[in-house]
């Protein structure tokens, strides 16, 4: 609907203004170049100057449209496209995440992977991405959700890449096999019910429009004094797991990030349950 919206009613204004202020730009800089005297060479520059903020300014409006998913990008791509969004976030959703995976574990990178970029991402720390052809873009605080689904076998070579291991991008990742096996049809099965559908589109919806539709405008939830007691709770039973003489030491850098994991999950079910 934001896409669809966007397309429709900002567009055409803001491909209007970019043309006019370009045809704006190279007409002052003609009169600019041309001008004898220093004092009108320079009213029209810093004119000049104005019209290239305009110009700039429609640019990054026409770049700004709804981009709220992505599939397989390299971190180059992200980074463009979270720049491009107030709030400096997206969504990675895949059924089939083979092909971003082999992009994460560097197939089109010189210096190694991209796993530097999804850490980041996941903790909201800034980081500037080197482009070659158009300057470095820094994100102040980027933000993705990623839900990758993905084969057994890509699952093996990603626990199985020393990389990925040492940067601690797949401890960040709260890792899920249902080993499901197939299921019969029965006779009688209910698909979803409409009310439930209708339910789950409005809860999307306002969830949507209150905070990602919101020019980039943050909001904090505050835990109560019961909720940080259970977290700091089992951030400390995860703290003894992992030391030397824990039960789970082999595995400290995935245990780590259980608390912060579980925080991030208790605000999901918080917005579902609360909405707008």
């Amino acid at each position: 609907e934001a896409i669809e919206a966007f397309e429709m009613n900002l567009r055409p204004s803001l491909i209007a203004k970019v043309k006019v202020a370009a045809k704006r730009v190279a007409f002052l800089e003609g009169k600019a170049a041309k001008a004898a005297e220093i004092a009108e060479r320079h009213r029209l520059t810093c004119e000049l100057a104005e019209a290239q903020k305009e110009h700039d300014l429609a640019v990054s409006q026409l770049e700004g449209a709804p981009r709220w998913r992505v599939g397989d990008a390299t971190k180059e791509a992200l980074a463009a496209i979270i720049a491009s969004q107030d709030s400096e976030a997206v969504a990675s959703l895949s059924a089939e995440a083979r092909g971003i995976i082999s992009i994460v574990q560097g197939r089109y990178g010189k210096e190694g992977g991209d796993e530097d970029f999804y850490c980041a991402a996941y903790s909201g720390d800034s980081i500037t991405i080197s482009r070659v052809s158009r300057g470095n873009l820094v994100l102040r605080r980027p933000c993705m959700v990623i839900v990758w689904m993905i084969q057994p076998d890509v699952a093996r070579k990603m626990f199985g890449n020393s990389e990925l291991m040492e940067s601690g991008m797949i401890a960040r990742f709260i890792t899920f096999d249902p080993k499901a096996q197939p299921h019969r049809q029965e006779q009688g099965m209910q698909p979803i019910s409409p009310s439930i559908k209708l339910e789950w589109a409005h809860l999307v919806r306002s969830l949507a429009g209150t905070y990602r539709q919101n020019s980039g405008i943050s909001f904090k939830v505050i835990a109560s004094s019961e909720a940080k007691e259970i977290f700091r709770a089992y951030e400390n039973e995860t703290i003894d797991l992992r030391r030397n003489a824990g039960d789970l030491r082999d595995l400290a850098p995935f245990v780590a990030r259980w608390a912060e994991n579980a925080c991030r999950l208790a605000l999901v079910l918080h917005a579902m349950r609360h909405g707008d």
